[in-house]
């Protein structure tokens, strides 16, 4: 009974202990009117031992849900104006939210402004794109295969200027931030 936008904490069958403990929450990149839940999970050189953990079992192996929530879901009202800015992986909620919004057959005004280190760490870009969004990337090289509907704008991190030229409207909208916790400070600042 998860909406769009939350995460789910899982626990693993082995249960080995690492520095941070037996858990971790991850965004939820599916709806809920699908039959199987889909994470978001980026695995970093070299990973943790949980990741090893989750990494290393077979296809159909079980996990624990111990935990779902959060409150970064959707408005209610859906003729408010949003703002994603997703750094990275940050873009997982935001997934989420279109996809369910795309199964539901609800049209919002949406733009996400999405920056990368690299064109390579572009996640989900084909759920995006089917889900009619206008994205904004933002990185400090082009992406070869950028939909046509797409804009990119040159940048190594994402500036009130940017922000500006991506979405001049911004007044007008709802921003949801979403990447790791510099990424969100600074842009928070930014759109303060």
């Amino acid at each position: 009974n998860y909406e769009p936008g939350q995460f789910v904490e899982i626990g693993l069958p082995s249960g080995k202990s690492d520095s941070r403990g037996v858990r971790r929450s991850f965004s939820v990149t599916s709806h809920p009117g699908q039959k199987d839940i889909s994470l978001g999970i980026k695995f970093y050189e070299p990973s943790s031992s949980f990741k090893k953990q989750l990494r290393a079992l077979p296809i159909g192996s079980q996990i624990q849900i111990v935990n779902y929530g959060g409150d970064f879901v959707l408005p209610k009202n859906n003729k408010m104006p949003l703002l994603y800015v997703a750094g990275g992986i940050g873009v997982t909620p935001f997934v989420s939210h279109v996809t369910a919004l795309k199964a539901a057959k609800e049209a919002r005004d949406i733009v996400l402004v999405y920056a990368v280190n690299s064109p390579s760490e572009l996640a989900y870009a084909k759920r995006l794109e089917d889900a009619g969004i206008k994205v904004v990337i933002v990185s400090p090289d082009k992406p070869i295969d950028l939909p046509k509907s797409w804009r990119y704008l040159k940048g190594s991190r994402l500036t009130k200027e940017l922000l500006e030229t991506a979405a001049g409207d911004i007044p007008t909208r709802v921003a949801y931030v979403s990447g790791p916790t510099p990424f969100v400070q600074s842009v928070k600042k930014s759109l303060r």
